[in-house]
């Protein structure tokens, strides 16, 4: 027994996350806190108020959609896995070919069998509207992701606004945290750290992630703030498919440290 927990405590913190999410350890909550759709309810469950957005509609496929019904500006997602999103902008310009192109074919592909994100490939596949959140600067919208522990927040990358494209992690007072998974080391830390300020109704935010990942070992918790307004982008259990190292900004592995935090 002692053998055991010494090699369980030197597990990263990928391996403890492809362990959580292992098929024969799923759960149906899991699996519905991963649909982008029913993930609502256990919102409205755990915070007393759905945190997404305004929803227009739930298909099977993209030629069911009427989009006469739909507001000029919308966001088309499927519910099963990362990076199915299309945003109309205006729909006198929108490119409904290559939507009803991509759509057909996200809906239709099982995903996280092959990376082992085995949560994804249990939920019932839907093409789904729902309302376009723009900031007041018209910007990419920053996302702040909050990682979880045993229903703690305990740090958060952020990455959007004119800095789209690199993480930066912040720790719970949103200061800046030494860690990043970029395989090179940015040379304008400091510049990256300085481009964003604490959010209003920070600290709620992170009262939320707290009450939304109660439930679970580890969850990453992807939120928005749009003048004020705290949205639930997604609960996500299998960061970037596993595929990322932590790292200081001197090259100092974290993933075992980081690890440590998920109690098996």
């Amino acid at each position: 027994m002692r053998i055991l927990k010494v090699v369980m405590s030197d597990l990263t913190i990928q391996e403890k996350m492809r362990y959580l999410n292992d098929i024969s350890r799923l759960t149906e909550l899991k699996i519905n806190c991963t649909d982008k759709i029913k993930v609502r309810d256990y919102c409205i469950a755990n915070v007393g108020i759905d945190l997404h957005a305004q929803i227009y509609g739930v298909w099977n496929s993209f030629e069911e959609i009427d989009f006469l019904k739909l507001p000029n500006k919308f966001m088309l997602k499927c519910n099963h896995g990362c990076a199915m999103n299309i945003p109309c902008f205006d729909k006198t310009t929108f490119d409904f070919k290559q939507a009803k192109e991509k759509l057909n074919k996200w809906v239709n592909s099982i995903q996280g069998i092959e990376s082992k994100e085995y949560q994804y490939s249990k939920i019932d596949r839907k093409i789904f509207a729902e309302e376009l959140l723009i900031n007041s600067k018209e910007e990419s919208l920053i996302d702040y992701r909050i990682w979880c522990f045993h229903g703690v927040p305990h740090f958060l990358g952020v990455n959007g606004g004119s800095g789209w494209g690199q993480i930066v992690f912040f720790d719970t007072d949103f200061k800046p945290y030494d860690l990043f998974t970029s395989q090179k080391i940015p040379t304008n830390i400091k510049e990256l750290y300085n481009q964003y300020n604490k959010p209003d109704n920070f600290e709620l935010m992170l009262k939320y992630a707290e009450m939304l990942s109660s439930e679970f070992k580890f969850v990453r918790v992807d939120m928005y703030n749009v003048n004020g307004s705290i949205y639930l982008g997604e609960m996500t259990f299998s960061p970037g498919g596993y595929n990322f190292h932590f790292k200081t900004s001197k090259g100092v592995s974290k993933d075992i440290e980081i690890g440590k935090l998920i109690k098996l």
